[in-house]
């Protein structure tokens, strides 16, 4: 699936926006922005036309929820598909005569992925990809683990990970003595207090060498 044709109708701060991305020959976009220009609420949008507007949007501040609107023309598979997403219920997806949809007439187009498994793995920000980062290396999503394997190819991440940690912690660990590391400082300090118990410093060396005449 790709996106011939984004349009943001009426969605956040935008309006009758279009961004269009080309003829469907293989390509590849760069959107890029200072903050506050409308990057995260671009990819906000794709995930709402794909998947329906949630409940709650924190996208009405420009615009009542009645009034948002995003368009796209998107393409896979062979076919083509033009389509309104509007905020609401039911009947949310429109063809181009304003013609209630399917509800399901992105199925094909998405294929078979709900909005929680696209935003693991295509709609990431740096936020969600920081905390979903922790999550699957911690193992409190086994889910996106999954999902993260299946896309890149890497097996057992977390089982690794966890592997390299307990390797770690026979080498050091805070406030420990028997780790190879802690017992190496530990074996430095007392050769450092040594060293400083026996030196003999510029006053006793005077001291001694008066004595010694």
């Amino acid at each position: 699936m790709r996106f011939r044709r984004l349009e943001l109708v009426r969605y956040g701060g935008f309006s009758d926006r279009v961004l269009a991305f080309g003829d469907g020959r293989p390509d590849l976009h760069l959107i890029v922005g200072p903050n506050e220009a409308g990057k995260s609420t671009l990819l906000a949008a794709i995930a709402d036309l794909l998947f329906g507007f949630p409940g709650q949007s924190s996208q009405d501040w420009l615009f009542d929820y009645k009034e948002l609107r995003l368009r796209a023309l998107i393409e896979g598979g062979g076919a083509a598909l033009d389509v309104t997403r509007r905020k609401g219920n039911r009947n949310t997806l429109l063809g181009p005569d304003g013609a209630a949809l399917k509800d399901d007439a992105l199925g094909p187009f998405v294929g078979g992925h709900d909005r929680a498994t696209f935003e693991r793995m295509f709609g990431l920000d740096h936020a969600k990809l920081r905390l979903g980062g922790e999550a699957i290396l911690d193992g409190r999503d086994e889910a996106a683990r999954a999902l993260f394997q299946a896309g890149s190819g890497l097996d057992a991440v977390g089982t690794r990970l966890k592997a390299l940690e307990a390797r770690a912690a026979t080498l050091f660990l805070p406030n420990a003595s028997k780790p190879q590391i802690n017992a190496l400082l530990r074996q430095r300090g007392d050769l450092v207090r040594r060293m400083r118990e026996e030196t003999v410093g510029e006053v006793e060396l005077g001291a001694i060498r008066t004595r010694l005449g």
